[in-house]
């Protein structure tokens, strides 16, 4: 997994663990997609996953640390949705380690930006709280090329398919 991130993010990022290269291992949700926000002068990071565009916000702070804070941020949003506990450790137990890259999806950007927009109407506050509120609204966003079905909807399938195999 790679943490893909905007220009803007990436000049913020520590340079130690950007790697451009290729991912390093594998999860079911694929890499993440990240952009630096700004909302009611609050920076904030929105991240979505590649594979079913679940969102996660998370504060702006201590970017050294973000795949450790998206992983936190990931299981608490993770454990709202009937996934099993076995599940939820085993994705987050794959994102360990994952090196900062650039983006390679414009499709994803375009869904970043869409999430982007639908935020500035949604946070209001500056709790912590607020923004795991607000990427649980996001999850239930119908989303075109995920055929318009949620990213909450398609994460369960893709970790209960997990299950299967």
């Amino acid at each position: 997994m790679v943490l893909r991130c905007t220009e803007k993010l990436l000049r913020r990022l520590p340079a130690i663990g950007k790697e451009t290269s290729h991912a390093c291992g594998a999860t079911l949700l694929g890499d993440w997609y990240g952009h630096l926000l700004s909302i009611n002068r609050r920076r904030l990071v929105l991240l979505i996953s590649e594979h079913s565009r679940l969102p996660v916000l998370l504060p702006a702070r201590d970017l050294a640390h973000l795949p450790w804070h998206l992983a936190g941020s990931l299981s608490r949003i993770l454990a709202t949705m009937p996934i099993s506990a076995h599940k939820i450790r085993d994705e987050i137990a794959a994102m360990q380690g994952a090196p900062f890259g650039p983006t390679a999806s414009r499709s994803l950007l375009g869904t970043i930006n869409d999430f982007a927009y639908a935020l500035h109407w949604e946070i209001n506050g500056t709790s912590d709280d607020e923004l795991f509120m607000a990427a649980l609204k996001l999850s239930k966003t119908l989303v075109g090329p995920l055929a318009y079905r949620n990213p909450r909807e398609v994460t369960i399938g893709l970790l209960a398919d997990a299950k299967r195999a």
